[in-house]
């Protein structure tokens, strides 16, 4: 890593921020709410900057050697840290998860070890056990059933002893499912899409699962939330609106202008069969936020619309 490797931002306002994952479908609107929050932002990552509007610092987590330079370089006094392997078809199950909890639980440790006092860290809906109600933060079980939430789980745990060693804070935001504009084109909205539009041939779905879809700007502003709040433990960023796999696909259907029988050609009483079928429930209560006064400012409508209308322009 080279002095080449950093762009200077604009004179800082508030905490300095260090955000890891910057490039990823969550992390771009991050950055926007963090800046738009008055926070002096830096990035790292192994790619070079996409853009000069932030300090950036090419280095690879997984590297101790690069990963420690960029900490100390970063002189951050809050870290924002989204990175980890996110692979659409292994994530779930990859080896890399326990490497990305490792390399997590070391990024943690060097930035408590130069000055940072405040750990703002996406966790993962995945962290917890199955269940046939929404989720409370003070009374869920953990239960992940996936080598992806079981790392999620290991990497907090020993964030927030980290943390207690030290007087760091840690807030560990669950994140449920999120969605909005550069998600992987493999995930259930922008799939859809692909559908409605003839681009890929219909897929099997699970019409009576219920999840708890939240926009990327709404997640973003959340984590910002708990930056701006001080808030310690472990944090449901979700909306607590219940949506069924039937109901997403319909959304998107009318709004692409085709049939939701493209989607369910079998739909039949999908919507009414959705709550009894407990063993596919996840969402979750954003208690912690609510508290706070934030609230999700996009509605499922509302963001599968624009998804849809920036896929109309695209073409």
């Amino acid at each position: 890593m080279t002095s080449a490797d950093v762009h200077p931002s604009s004179p800082p306002s508030g905490p300095r921020v260090l955000v890891t994952g910057a490039s990823g479908f969550l992390g771009r609107p991050l950055i926007s709410a963090l800046r738009g929050a008055g926070c002096d932002v830096v990035t790292v990552g192994r790619a070079p900057a996409a853009t000069s509007s932030v300090t950036h610092l090419v280095a690879d987590l997984l590297k101790p050697d690069e990963m420690a330079t960029a900490v100390r370089r970063a002189s951050a006094t809050h870290l924002a840290h989204l990175a980890w392997h996110v692979a659409h078809h292994d994530f779930w199950t990859s080896p890399l998860n326990d490497a990305w909890a490792d390399a997590s639980v070391a990024l943690a440790r060097q930035f408590l070890a130069h000055g940072g006092h405040h750990i703002i860290s996406a966790g993962s809906c995945a962290e917890y056990a199955p269940a046939g109600a929404a989720m409370l933060e003070e009374q869920a079980d953990l239960g992940p059933t996936t080598r992806y939430g079981r790392a999620k789980v290991d990497a907090h745990r020993r964030i927030h002893a980290a943390c207690a060693e030290t007087g760091g804070l840690c807030s560990w935001g669950r994140i449920f499912v999120p969605y909005g504009p550069g998600d992987h084109p493999e995930r259930l909205v922008p799939s859809l899409i692909e559908v409605c539009r003839g681009r890929r041939a219909p897929f099997t779905l699970s019409p009576g699962d219920v999840r708890d879809f939240i926009h990327a700007d709404d997640v973003a502003a959340a984590l910002v939330c708990l930056l701006q709040h001080g808030v310690p433990g472990a944090v449901n960023v979700s909306t607590g609106i219940p949506a069924t796999i039937a109901s997403v696909a319909t959304c998107v259907a009318r709004a692409c202008g085709v049939s939701p029988e493209l989607l369910l050609p079998k739909a039949g009483n999908h919507h009414a069969i959705a709550h009894t079928n407990t063993a596919h429930w996840l969402v979750g209560v954003p208690s912690t936020l609510n508290s706070l006064g934030w609230a999700p400012a996009v509605t499922l409508d509302e963001g599968i619309c624009s998804l849809v209308q920036a896929d109309d322009r695209s073409c």
